[in-house]
């Protein structure tokens, strides 16, 4: 009974250092999970916050190159008014300069 005894307890010690051996193999790869996932996070939340920076200043260059745009455009209306005065008034000389040489004597 003695050695059916000792062997039954060397099991039982054999299995439960197995055991614990493998809870903390396990442990230990739970922790490295959470360490990566934490570092990962803290990384793409700093990405993500300069990302949103980049795309303030963006916005705002945006903003500035519109308002740009639209002096052009005013300036470019301004442009297309005052040629077509200039048009118009080419096109009253070209005019009379024709009627002058409907009247001029013919060779």
């Amino acid at each position: 009974m003695d050695a059916l005894f000792w062997a039954t307890l060397g099991l039982l010690l054999a299995a439960s250092c197995a055991g614990l051996v493998h809870v903390g193999r396990r442990a230990w790869r739970l922790w490295q999970a959470f360490v990566s996932f934490a570092a990962g996070t803290g990384g793409g939340l700093d990405k993500l916050v300069a990302a949103a920076d980049r795309l303030a200043a963006h916005a705002a260059t945006t903003t500035e190159r519109a308002e740009e745009l639209a002096d052009a455009v005013e300036r470019l209306q301004a442009s297309r008014r005052r040629l077509r005065v200039l048009q118009d008034a080419a096109g009253e000389v070209s005019d009379t300069v024709r009627a002058a040489f409907l009247f001029a004597p013919q060779k």
